[in-house]
């Protein structure tokens, strides 16, 4: 399963790469965006589980954010600042696919 999230994101990464670049006004060190990372590889893996299924992710979709005391409006809007900026949702992947390995490895005893 993570051989083809990896190859996915791969794929999407290098797509990103392609894009245009966008300004300066997200800060990769900062703890929004490390939460918005947490938030995106915990909403990975929901949606890995549910398939597609969305009455099945959006129950876990909603508990997720939750979790994190975010909404979808959040998600949105934090999304919407990186949208021209390949570099930093490179950064995003980069951080959602270690932050998944970890997951798994907690997961293997």
């Amino acid at each position: 399963m993570f051989r083809i999230l990896k190859s996915i994101l791969l794929l999407f990464s290098v797509a990103l790469m392609l894009a245009c670049s966008g300004d300066d006004s997200v800060d990769i060190d900062s703890d929004e965006f490390q939460k918005f990372v947490a938030v995106f590889a915990e909403l990975e893996t929901g949606f890995q589980v549910a398939g597609n299924d969305s009455s099945v992710y959006f129950p876990i979709r909603d508990s997720i954010l939750s979790k994190f005391d975010v909404d979808t409006t959040w998600l949105n809007n934090y999304t919407a600042t990186l949208k021209d900026d390949p570099e930093r949702w490179l950064k995003v992947w980069e951080q959602v696919v270690q932050r998944l390995q970890v997951m798994k490895d907690s997961l293997t005893p």
